[in-house]
């Protein structure tokens, strides 16, 4: 009976290390135009430019590493390590693809060689509501489009949604919101 116990053990053990961890995507992103029209492929390669944010590679040019202490959310690869790990395709299909992205404005490609940078976001400082400490909040690109996607609220210049702030003749507000004002 022991040895039949630890056998249905070791064989779920087995099966749990082949299981791959669910990967949940935000409802406002699945149910947002964006995400219908966008090729499978792109948003392929975009998740996995996503994850590699920030990882060091000696091939990658100055102008990496500057965008990086400038704050910025980029990444680096090159056309090979792209079509080998990311997306199954040709170098022509690949270009197609990350002119998809930079079209959709989820990404800038800045020209650089070898490879491609990719600036997904920015890293940016901010003030907590509770305590005013201070933090840094990394903020992509699709999540900004995502959020204001669903909504007619106008956005700072930076393109972060303000509520409750008129908008210019521009389309953009001029602050970003500070914490509620408590209610007489």
């Amino acid at each position: 009976m022991e040895q039949s116990r630890s056998l249905v053990t070791t064989r779920q053990a087995r099966r749990r290390r082949h299981t791959i961890d669910a990967i949940v995507l935000p409802r406002c992103f699945v149910d947002s135009p964006l995400f219908r029209e966008w090729s499978g492929d792109s948003q392929k390669l975009y998740f996995w430019l996503r994850a590699r944010i920030g990882r060091a590679d000696p091939l990658a040019p100055e102008t990496y590493r500057q965008l990086l202490a400038d704050n910025y959310l980029a990444t680096f690869a090159s056309a090979e390590l792209l079509m080998e790990q990311a997306v199954d395709c040709s170098r022509n299909t690949l270009t197609k693809l990350i002119r998809e992205l930079a079209e959709r404005r989820v990404a800038q490609v800045p020209a650089t060689r070898p490879g491609y940078v990719f600036i997904l976001g920015e890293r940016q400082p901010r003030q907590t509501r509770w305590l005013s400490e201070s933090i840094t909040c990394d903020v992509y690109y699709l999540d900004q489009l995502v959020a204001s996607s669903g909504t007619s609220e106008p956005t700072d210049r930076q393109g972060l949604a303000v509520r409750g702030q008129e908008s210019t003749e521009e389309g953009h507000g001029d602050h970003v919101p500070g914490p509620p004002t408590p209610a007489p």
